[in-house]
């Protein structure tokens, strides 16, 4: 069992959507991620605090269930596209992000929300 999403953005366990998603953090953060809501456990810092609202959808968003409209799939897409080019290429966070990236720009372009189940 785990996470599985429309327009193929996800597919994979619930720990292996959370490391994807501490991954980012790291790389835009470019620090420590324990300080922000929901990633470390007295954590008191909003993740809209790195003033990325592409991100922060992702970010904030549940990890198992939900969705996310075509609007904020396109404004995730462009946020992804700024920091894919800084991934290594041959890493999972690379490949995660390509396909999520991917997967939000199939539901925005089809106006349709992408689904969490």
């Amino acid at each position: 069992m785990g996470l599985d999403t429309s327009h193929n953005a996800f597919h994979g366990a619930y720990s292996s959507f959370m490391r994807f998603r501490m991954q980012l953090l790291e790389l835009v953060n470019g620090s420590d991620i324990s300080e922000f809501e929901g990633y470390g456990l007295d954590a008191t810092k909003p993740v809209s605090t790195l003033n990325d609202g592409g991100l922060e959808i992702l970010f904030n968003h549940s990890d198992c269930d939900g969705e996310i409209s075509p609007e904020d799939c396109k404004k995730l897409a462009e946020s992804l596209d700024a920091y894919i080019p800084k991934m290594d290429t041959e890493s999972e966070l690379y490949s995660r992000s390509v396909q999520f990236r991917d997967g939000c720009l199939l539901a925005h372009s089809l106006n349709e929300t992408l689904d969490f189940h």
